[in-house]
């Protein structure tokens, strides 16, 4: 699949990435008394798009003609 990073930011400004990952919204990525990053709307820190949606993903990669 190659280097998706530059693919992916592209995508995920477009809104196209909505349906492919669950935005997650509360909490942070501190850890044992160091201040993390809050997640927020949208693009955050702790978890760059969210969490994949791997019922549709997998439907996704499953099909050879997409």
């Amino acid at each position: 699949m190659g280097f998706l990073n530059d693919r992916l930011y592209l995508l995920g400004g477009t809104g196209v990435l909505n349906s492919l990952f669950h935005d997650v919204r509360v909490g942070d990525n501190s850890f044992a008394g160091v201040d993390g990053y809050s997640a927020t709307r949208g693009y955050d820190l702790p978890t760059g798009w969210g969490t994949p949606n791997f019922g549709i993903l997998g439907t996704i990669l499953a099909d050879p003609y997409n």
